[in-house]
């Protein structure tokens, strides 16, 4: 079974106002079910996770909605406040978990100013209700958040994470460092996994090529392990630079010569289906 672990859905200027913008060129349109299934299809990845792109509720149950009766999109990642009360975020989640296909919660790190959000009291607090419910985290992050988020995690070990688009290193430059030591310290924490997604946004996009993403995909392998590391397209946002055949083709032809087929079926598919606690059909 193959699994894109990672990929949006967005009705243009519905939740997201400020994203994309008309500069963002090939994404900026609405982007429905119906324009994936077919470059799934020719592909040939039978499921995917659909994760939120906007912080508010409504915009999760939209999601939640739309792919109901879709069945190859296995699990929803959406939004919750995390930093409100836990009576109000009880509520949040009373109201999302009807739903079947939730799967994870994701707050949008990467945008708040505070390196240290994660850390307040009420953020692991409601963190914890989280791990109640068997939902996942995924951290959208970049590298300057790791600090914070190493500290965090451990007051709530019952609770699965993973850092999405690897955390976002900076390969149109080629920086390395502290990016790669810090990710590999993050990877200490057993309840902690990878995305290889999003990469390509993060490379030179007029002129990127495998070689300029493999350093990057063989680090983070190495460090997670093959057992915790999932394939993701970050469709759309990946047409920005590629199609999602090329970026599929990159990660494929990459595992391909690093790694054994055990290994391959792991990051396209199983351990994503494993964190996420994804149905079979």
């Amino acid at each position: 079974m193959t699994i894109d672990a990672h990929q949006h859905f967005w009705v243009l200027n519905r939740f997201t106002p400020n994203f994309p913008k008309p500069e963002h060129g090939a994404i900026y349109r609405s982007f429905l079910p119906e324009d994936l299934e077919p470059v799934l299809a020719a592909a040939g990845v039978e499921g995917t996770v659909v994760v939120q792109a906007a912080p508010a509720l409504e915009e999760t149950e939209w999601l939640l909605n739309v792919t109901a009766s879709r069945p190859w999109v296995r699990g929803v990642v959406g939004w919750v406040d995390l930093d409100q009360p836990p009576g109000a975020l009880r509520r949040d989640l009373n109201r999302l978990v009807r739903f079947p296909k939730l799967v994870g919660v994701r707050p949008m790190l990467q945008d708040l100013p505070d390196l240290d959000w994660i850390l307040r009291p009420q953020v692991v607090h409601n963190l914890r209700q989280l791990a109640d419910h068997q939902l996942t985290l995924d951290l959208l992050i970049y590298d300057r958040h790791i600090p914070a988020v190493l500290r965090a995690l451990p007051q709530v070990p019952a609770l699965c994470a993973v850092v999405d688009h690897a955390a976002k290193p900076e390969i149109r430059t080629g920086a390395w460092e502290p990016w790669a030591s810090r990710v590999a310290r993050l990877a200490t924490l057993p309840q902690v996994s990878c995305k290889v997604s999003g990469l390509v946004t993060e490379a030179n996009p007029d002129r990127w090529g495998p070689l300029d993403l493999t350093p990057y995909i063989r680090h983070v392998v190495s460090a997670f392990g093959p057992e915790r590391v999932m394939f993701g397209s970050d469709w759309p946002v990946c047409l920005g630079t590629t199609s999602y055949q090329r970026v599929y083709d990159t990660v494929r032809e990459w595992a391909g010569t690093a790694l054994s087929h055990a290994e391959r079926e792991s990051l396209f598919g199983l351990n994503a289906a494993r964190f996420y606690h994804l149905p079979s059909v």
